[in-house]
């Protein structure tokens, strides 16, 4: 499935760009980098995505701001899955980006094997291979208890 996935990654410094692209390009994902959330909408107003992985903090447009743009974009801004990057792991910023639209919630450092298990599930369950519930004990779950 991997091999088909296009991913739109917003994340303002460079180095957690170059990791990502590390963990996900070997197995088969087509990345599009963006390096805050402007960027992000923007590209994600150009151009076609089956996810979108956001930092939280960013300048010019955090996560949260960014997301709430996308959503408002119509029917593929409303079922596009945007998956949460963050280093904070409070249930507190949990909360904040599930209420601001985002599907899913990773924490920084990042868990290559959660990384890649959310992003497949993601496009799963927006493709309507996998319920929405299926596997909540899953991937992002623990690793935001990490």
């Amino acid at each position: 499935m991997s091999e088909e996935v296009r991913v739109l990654v917003a994340e303002d410094h460079a180095a957690n760009r170059r990791l990502i692209g590390a963990l996900l390009r070997p197995l088969g994902f087509e990345l599009v980098m963006a390096c805050d959330g402007r960027e992000a909408v923007e590209r994600f107003r150009e151009d076609t995505f089956d996810v979108i992985v956001m930092d939280m903090q960013m300048p010019e447009m955090d996560g949260v701001q960014a997301t709430r743009a996308i959503r408002k974009m119509g029917s593929r801004g409303a079922s596009i899955p945007i998956v949460a990057l963050t280093a904070n792991a409070t249930e507190d910023d949990r909360r904040r980006c599930i209420d601001a639209g985002m599907t899913d919630f990773l924490t920084k450092p990042l868990d290559p094997r959660a990384l890649h298990a959310t992003i497949i599930r993601a496009v799963a369950v927006s493709s309507g291979l996998l319920a929405k519930d299926a596997g909540d004990d899953g991937a992002a779950s623990s690793a935001a208890a990490a």
